[in-house]
């Protein structure tokens, strides 16, 4: 069997766990996926203690979303619950004295591309946009929409994602430059005002 599909077979068991209320459940998605929500969220919370509390948030609601959710994509269906406790502890810790972290660098990067969230935006609007660059990297070459996604989905830093391709830090910064110079002329084309 391909190693893919046992990920895929033991996450449908897990899932089947979770609508039986199987609180086991949990503690198997702790073992097979901490290092990865633990990635996510310590990209944006920038230190240990607050990733591991997200990472306790997200089993909790992980718990709460299944059932009635059954995600086709587990890891991503959890990676996003990440994400967004995560940005939401981000935000809510914010103060005057900003801190650093690569969710902060990575929304500077795009700031010129996404609009900022001052709760006045229509809901509809960010659904559009969302697909609109959902739609774009996937006419985008692989190494450079996994590049995009690393630095702006996971939050990586550049020295990792360099690190893991092999290549330079300047060869990710270029690349990056030019995919988000892509997408804004993208979007244009298609009717944002960016």
């Amino acid at each position: 069997m391909r190693k893919g599909g046992g990920r895929v077979t033991d996450d449908r068991r897990i899932i089947s766990m979770m609508e039986q209320r199987d609180e086991s459940a949990l503690e198997q998605i702790r073992e097979k996926y901490s290092a990865y929500l633990t990635r996510i969220a310590k990209n944006v919370l920038g230190n240990d203690a607050d990733a591991e509390e997200c990472v306790n948030e997200t089993l909790f609601r992980i718990w709460q979303k299944i059932p009635p959710a059954d995600p086709p994509n587990f890891p991503l269906f959890i990676g996003k619950i990440a994400r967004e406790l995560a940005i939401d502890t981000f935000r809510a810790k914010l103060t005057k004295k900003r801190r650093g972290s690569e969710y902060e660098v990575s929304l500077d990067e795009l700031g010129d591309l996404i609009p900022s969230d001052d709760g006045t935006g229509d809901l509809t609007d960010g659904i559009l946009l969302r697909d609109k660059i959902s739609e774009f990297l996937r006419l985008v070459p692989e190494q450079k929409r996994k590049i995009f996604i690393r630095r702006y989905f996971l939050f990586d830093p550049v020295k990792t994602i360099a690190r893991s391709y092999g290549v330079s830090e300047s060869y990710v910064k270029v690349n990056l430059y030019r995919t988000r110079t892509k997408l804004k002329e993208y979007l244009e084309k298609e009717g944002f005002t960016v």
